[in-house]
This record gives C-alpha cells, structure tokens and sequence, in this order.
C-alpha cells in the first residue's frame, strides 16, 4: 500500500515543479517583453529628439548654400538625404537604448540586432560622404573642361555624335564622379574597418564596396577603349564619306563597323568577359563575307567599265 502511495507523491511532485518551472519561465518572458516595451518606447523618445536635432543642424541655410555651391548636391536632395539621414538615425539611436537596457540586467540578446543596425548606419553615412565628394569633383572637372572650350574645340569634329549627342564633357564628368565616388566610399571603409572595433570588415556592405574597388579601375579603362573605338570610327567613317568615292557610303559603314568591333573585343576583357574568341570567329567571318559581297558588288556594277578601259589599252598596246 505504501509503494503505489510513494510513486503517485513522486509524480505529483514532478508535475508540480515542471508546473513551477514553466510559470517561472512565463514570468520571467512576461517581463522581458515588459522591459522591451519600455525600453522602445524610451528609445524611440531619445531617437527621435535625436533625429530631429541632426535635422535642423544639417538644414540650416548656410550648410545648404556651401553644399549646392561647391556641387555636392540640390536643395531638394540635400533635404530627401537629410530626412532619410534622420530616420535611420532614430533606428540606430532607439536600439542603442534597447540594447543598452538588456545588457544593464545581464540579456544582451540584442546585440547582434544592434550591431548589424550600427554598420548599416555607417555605410549609408559613407554613401552620403561619397556621394556628396562625387559631386564637388564633377562639378569642378566641368568648370575645368568649360574653361578650355573643351566641348567648343570637339564639335569641330562632330565627336559627339558618336554618344548620340550627348556632350563629352558630361560623360567625362559623371564617369569621373562614380570612380571618385567608390575610391572615397571604400578608401572610408577601409580606414574604419582597420580599428577593429568601430565596423565589422566582414559586413555584407562593405565587401560589396571593395568589389566594386577592384571592379570599377578595369570598368573604367574598358569603357575609355570602347569610347576611343567609337569616336575613331565615327572620325574615320566622316572622312571616308567626305570623299564622295563610288560606295564611300558602304566602305565608310565597313570600317565603323570594324573599328568598333575591334574596340569590344578590347574592352570586354576589362568588364570581367575573358573569353573572346566566339566573337574574333564571327568577327572574321563576318569581314570575309562583307569582302565578297563587295567584290561581287564592284565586280558586277563596274563590269562595263572595266571591260571598255580594257579594250582601250588594249588598241594602245596592239
């Protein structure tokens, strides 16, 4: 009678504690959403007195003027940058205090959220450092291609043509911009990340910045051989046609068509496309049947020709 008595205490007791363990365990979640709540709310009010200081310091009329003078940026950019700028400031600002706040009672399970939201936060202080750099320097090469009558002196040869019109002054400059854009960018995240402890160099962002660093030099030189290629071409096939040769129209189309050809086959190698051969093959094939077809085309139109100045030097030579 005593055993069945015994094991039926045992398991009450059992159920008991696990009862006392998952009511325990309710507590302590119960409170650990209550002091979430709290610290959100306290961190949302300290973020956004945050964000809304940061707002009125970078809004001011003086800091608008210098940055619009010197090209950085438009007023109406200036303001969507400033706003978005304010915004995440507030995240990073409201989960600094939850973060802050968990660790004070010994649960730093924000951490990681925290330290994710910092290094996006910085990247994207980075972008606008960059972008705002970019933009002083493409202002200042179109000052300087201004000042030398660079575009006047190019339509002298109709090189903008070659762009569909677009001047190569502006090409220059917002190529300059971009590339000065990722040097600035990630020569930034370079230098932080080396002190260890204000980003992590592993961050997703980051590595995609030092992508592009390795990128964008060879992106750039092949760009320069395909721009080079279609401003020879378009030079070249203006001079064949100024001419006013029998099929200059057709000679002068061959050429381009050559000329840029050549030039793809020379940059795609800097845009990360090694092989080139499918295209050297069609490129030959290609030249070889627009060389029959021109020799049949002459041969066939000029037959008449041919075979009357024939004959005359023929009476000469007789």
């Amino acid at each position: 009678m005593d055993e069945p008595i015994i094991r039926s205490g045992n398991v009450i007791n059992t159920i008991l504690n696990r009862v006392s363990e998952n009511i325990d365990l309710l507590i302590k979640l119960s409170v650990m959403v209550g002091i979430f709540i709290l610290s959100a709310i306290i961190g949302y009010m300290v973020g956004y007195i945050a964000s809304v200081i940061l707002r009125r310091l970078l809004l001011r009329e003086k800091v608008q003027e210098v940055l619009i003078k010197y090209g950085a940026t438009t007023s109406n950019l200036w303001k969507s940058i400033v706003n978005f700028l304010s915004t995440c400031s507030l995240l990073l600002v409201g989960s600094a205090v939850i973060t802050g706040i968990f660790i004070l009672i010994g649960e730093p399970i924000f951490n990681e959220v925290f330290l994710f939201v910092w290094n996006t936060y910085l990247f994207i202080l980075f972008v606008i450092m960059g972008y705002l750099i970019s933009g002083v320097s493409c202002k200042f090469v179109k000052d300087v291609l201004s000042s030398i009558n660079f575009e006047e002196e190019l339509k002298k040869y109709k090189v903008s043509e070659s762009f569909g019109g677009i001047p190569i002054s502006t090409i220059i400059a917002t190529v300059v911009k971009w590339y000065v854009f990722v040097i600035v960018v990630t020569f930034i995240i370079l230098e932080i990340t080396t002190m260890g402890s204000l980003a992590d160099k592993n961050f997703v962002l980051y590595r995609i910045m030092n992508l592009l660093y390795d990128y964008i030099p060879n992106a750039l030189l092949g760009f320069v051989v395909l721009s080079i290629s279609l401003i020879s071409a378009n030079f070249v096939g203006n001079k064949i046609k100024s001419y006013k040769l029998v099929f200059s129209d057709t000679i002068a189309l061959g050429v381009e068509i050559a000329i840029i050809f050549f030039g793809i086959v020379l940059a795609l190698p800097h845009f990360g496309i090694k092989n080139v051969q499918i295209l050297e093959y069609s490129f030959l094939l290609l030249m070889g049947g627009i060389s029959l077809g021109l020799a049949i085309a002459i041969g066939l139109g000029l037959k008449e020709s041919v075979a009357h100045i024939s004959r005359k030097y023929e009476k000469k030579i007789k």
